[in-house]
């Protein structure tokens, strides 16, 4: 992978997310569990890889984290307290971005 196209997945991420400027941002940052992106934010994490790179969109976002529902707010703070110890959804880290950019599809 050459450094311009992780520094500008690593930007795009870094903007996307609350956590992203608080945080440093490493090949084994977790897109869910250290940036709690989910939901939508992921959803336009990838469509914005497939326009950028040309990477496949097919791909079970649920398994990567959460959705989001009208009333998912209202119970976030004891859902992610859970979700961190317990960890119910795949690793997906910025390494496996990468690779999904270099394969142009996404893992089985």
């Amino acid at each position: 992978m050459d450094s311009e196209k992780r520094e500008k997945v690593v930007n795009h991420i870094r903007e996307m997310s609350a956590y992203g400027g608080k945080i440093p941002i490493t090949d084994d940052t977790e897109i869910y569990y250290d940036l709690r992106l989910h939901g939508d934010d992921l959803y336009e994490l990838v469509v914005w890889l497939g326009k950028e790179f040309g990477v496949s969109t097919n791909v079970k976002l649920r398994d990567y984290g959460p959705g989001e529902g009208p009333l998912s707010f209202l119970f976030r703070k004891q859902r992610e307290r859970r979700e961190l110890e317990q960890r119910p959804y795949k690793s997906l880290k910025v390494r496996d971005i990468l690779a999904v950019i270099e394969t142009g599809r996404w893992p089985a």
